[in-house]
């Protein structure tokens, strides 16, 4: 997760310096939502995309060794959903994706 913000907030900070709207695709992680919140209140112009299938599924399901659940991004813990799920409602995420 760390190398993930690491090269979004690249293209976070260029959004934010140049006033370029810019959608980010897979957006599935607690710290990439904080992030996005941190450079919109800066004057970012960003919007969170997600996929469909990290508000339905969590990590629990890697238990069972199901190839059908390998994922990238991967799927993450029941509190990273949940935030998800809060982010969708707070109108934070724009749009969902199936992946494909």
């Amino acid at each position: 997760n760390a190398f993930e913000n690491t090269r979004l907030v690249r293209f976070m900070e260029v959004s934010r310096a140049l006033q370029i709207p810019m959608l980010l695709d897979k957006v599935n992680s607690t710290a990439t939502l904080k992030l996005i919140k941190a450079f919109n209140d800066l004057g970012a112009k960003l919007q969170a995309q997600t996929p469909l299938s990290h508000l339905i599924l969590d990590e629990s399901v890697y238990e069972d060794y199901e190839p059908r659940f390998k994922i990238a991004p991967p799927l993450r813990d029941k509190e990273g959903q949940n935030a998800l799920k809060e982010a969708l409602k707070n109108n934070e995420i724009a749009m969902l994706t199936s992946l494909h």
